[in-house]
């Protein structure tokens, strides 16, 4: 019996993750999507996951970690950001991609992995980042996507030098 485990599918990255920073609609700029994981931490993160599959393009595999993980069909409007990181074990590369609804409906596929997912302004990011409630990672891809929201995403942030206004007392999650 070959046993499913989110665990288990991180060890078959090709050491790229890819992410979606998901807006209701092409113009909606206000509320992005984020999923709550079922294990572990339990803390909110953008959609994503790794490469599962040899040759599986990078906006393949974002698109289709979303639909496992929440329940919508996205379409892809731009690539955001390429970056690199040392950080051990992994290390890796991940991409941002800017998307959008296109389909389905909020019924994440796998209760154990995400248990759910909603729609937040980045204030409301930014306030569940303070308490401990998202990854620091998916802060940082959540604040780069925002700051290019407006504009060009070829715009460089740089990923350690996020605003330490983000980053008071960092509190634990209930």
């Amino acid at each position: 019996m070959v046993k499913s485990s989110t665990k288990a599918n991180h060890n078959n990255w090709q050491g790229i993750g890819c992410f979606s920073y998901i807006r209701k609609d092409p113009v909606d700029i206000k509320e992005f999507l984020l999923v709550k994981h079922a294990y572990g931490s339990k803390k909110w993160s953008l959609p994503g996951g790794g490469i599962k599959a040899k040759g599986e393009p990078a906006n393949a595999a974002a698109i289709r970690e979303a639909k496992e993980e929440t329940g919508y069909e996205i379409g892809i409007m731009r690539q955001l950001a390429l970056l690199s990181f040392e950080k051990k074990p992994e290390g890796g590369t991940v991409v941002l991609f800017d998307c959008y609804v296109i389909g389905g409906e909020n019924n994440p596929k796998d209760p154990q992995e995400i248990s759910k997912c909603k729609f937040v302004t980045f204030e409301e990011a930014a306030e569940m980042f303070k308490w401990g409630k998202i990854f620091e990672t998916q802060f940082k891809l959540i604040y780069i996507a925002d700051n290019c929201k407006y504009g060009n995403p070829s715009t460089i942030y740089e990923w350690e030098n996020i605003p330490q206004r983000y980053y008071p007392n960092q509190k634990k999650a209930d």
